[in-house]
């Protein structure tokens, strides 16, 4: 027994130190310098920073450290130096040549380099300097009337179709849902009014809307962060975020003319309220944030399968860079 006991532990020995020689840290004086850099070319504006408003960055895995030369004045970064997983920023001073200009970073390790190319142009910066928490645009749907609260009572109950519905106990909701939203399906009329919230889509019918102003001054881009509350009749409804302008969403998939958002969330019970959210970078005021299922967003699917689901407290607000 005691030979068995001996013979495992030093079995366990030697997988511990074969997974010991793939760590980043590694400082075995045997192992070879690794070092890896994420980009090889960098593009920020006037100011020295990228286009969206955030600071340009580099992601360096070195397991025997590096150290970082420039060979322009104008040009440096954050962390010159280290040794691991680090994310430097690269700090590029605002151009006032009246030309663009092109520096290079050398991310050396031991025997092996890397060249990172930071190309600097005279495009401004176009954020709008608004304080963070500023709200650009909320709706709490107050003035969708007449439909029961389905996700309270589980069940569908009254559903108001927005477009051919008619006996209204008040205001008709339809002139306040045209003058704030686009409907990007609005011949198939699958919009529906609740107790205080929207319901959309019906078998074999989806849509995505989009609101008409995002609130972002134009000619001027914010980070921002879209929030809203979703429930869901079918949890097979893959619920996303677009942008169709040039606001970036982070892991996002392109689509024409903007991209879209894997999917925001997964539910695991109808009839139940989820918090959903988004951060996009650099939203113009010109730009589209559409709100839908990601099969018509991203595939324009417009005619196939259930996606019944409901929105309410739709906000987008401002966020740090």
């Amino acid at each position: 027994m005691k030979v068995t006991k001996h013979i495992m532990f030093g079995a366990i020995f030697a997988v511990g130190m074969t997974f010991t020689s793939c760590g980043v840290d590694d400082n075995t004086k045997d192992v070879l310098p690794r070092l890896n850099v994420d980009k090889s070319i960098v593009q920020v504006i006037q100011d020295g920073k990228l286009k969206s408003g955030s600071p340009a960055t580099i992601n360096i895995t070195s397991n025997k450290g590096y150290s970082i030369t420039s060979d322009s004045e104008w040009l440096s970064v954050d962390r010159p130096e280290g040794q691991g997983q680090v994310t430097v920023e690269i700090v590029a001073e605002p151009n006032e040549s009246g030309a663009e200009r092109t520096g290079h970073l050398k991310i050396s390790s031991l025997n092996i380099s890397e060249i990172v190319t930071v190309n600097q142009n005279l495009e401004l910066n176009l954020d709008d300097k608004l304080e963070i928490g500023h709200v650009y645009f909320y709706d709490d749907f107050h003035w969708a009337i007449d439909g029961s609260d389905a996700v309270a009572i589980k069940a569908a109950g009254d559903q108001r179709n927005i477009y051919t519905y008619t006996a209204w106990t008040g205001d008709d909701p339809l002139p306040v849902f045209k003058a704030n939203y686009e409907d990007f399906n609005s011949n198939a009329k699958t919009v529906y009014t609740q107790d205080g919230y929207l319901k959309f889509n019906k078998t074999n019918t989806l849509t995505a809307i989009s609101p008409k102003v995002n609130g972002v001054e134009f000619g001027k881009t914010s980070a921002v962060r879209v929030s809203f509350r979703a429930a869901f009749q079918d949890k097979s409804t893959k619920i996303a975020v677009g942008v169709i302008g040039q606001g970036q969403i982070k892991d996002s998939e392109q689509i024409e003319g903007g991209c879209v958002s894997p999917q925001l969330i997964t539910p695991d019970a109808t009839w139940k309220w989820y918090d959903v959210s988004v951060d996009i970078a650099g939203l113009a005021g010109e730009d589209k944030v559409v709100v839908g299922p990601i099969e018509f967003i991203r595939d324009n699917v417009t005619s196939s399968g259930t996606f019944r689901w409901f929105l309410d407290d739709l906000k987008i607000e401002k966020i740090a860079n």
